[in-house]
């Protein structure tokens, strides 16, 4: 099978203005993400990689990977990008990684790969948090009896980390995350997803703490 990586960069964001830019442990985001998919490259885990950009300047500052531009708005969905990488890139499998998860650690990139590999449409990275909320205005539990952990449903939220998924079920469904994808569960600091000046100071306190999640 045939494995292809990539990431999407886009100058700006609504919610935290350029945040692919942003430095965290001394280095601008996408350049942690960036290095890991080399090594995913030099280790065999992919066999391509590349970053998708509009912005010719890009280029310039990240040089650690072949660039491939789109001609695409920047408020363009994920799968819009999705379908315009397979126009361009051939692949059986296609790994989505976001520069906005940068601890994120290569044998879990690798777990997406080998969900999609044997079977399923698509592998998605997620933080698993216990269901202990609010429905409607009322919590779902009694205030003054709060259950144990182990008898709260777990509910999956996902971390724009890694998105793998196949080529046939790109084709099938138009979407990298169908209905039926496969979540992995990631722990601290992996599920560190950067959209907000205190996701950013979150990340640099575990920049400080020496994290290197590339294993």
């Amino acid at each position: 099978m045939k494995i292809a990586a990539w990431m999407p960069l886009k100058r700006e964001s609504r919610r935290l203005p350029g945040k692919n830019f942003l430095h965290v442990g001394g280095q601008p985001l996408c350049h942690w993400v960036g290095g890991t998919m080399v090594r995913l490259r030099e280790t065999g885990s992919v066999d391509e990689a590349y970053l998708f950009g509009a912005d010719e300047t890009i280029r310039r500052e990240a040089r650690f990977l072949p660039m491939i531009q789109w001609d695409l708005p920047d408020n363009a969905t994920a799968s819009e990008m999705a379908q315009t990488v397979a126009r361009v890139l051939d692949a059986d499998i296609y790994v989505c990684l976001f520069a906005t998860a940068p601890f994120l650690s290569m044998s879990t990139i690798r777990k997406c790969i080998d969900a999609v590999r044997w079977g399923e449409p698509a592998a998605v990275t997620c933080r698993r948090m216990n269901a202990l909320a609010w429905i409607d205005g009322e919590p779902n539990y009694d205030l003054l009896n709060v259950p144990a952990a182990s008898n709260t449903a777990a509910i999956d939220a996902i971390v724009s980390g890694c998105i793998a998924y196949s080529a046939e079920s790109l084709k099938q469904t138009g979407m990298m995350i169908p209905r039926d994808a496969t979540f992995i569960p990631v722990e601290w600091p992996e599920w560190i997803d950067i959209d907000s000046p205190e996701d950013l100071k979150l990340a640099e306190v575990a920049a400080g703490w020496g994290v290197n999640c590339v294993r």
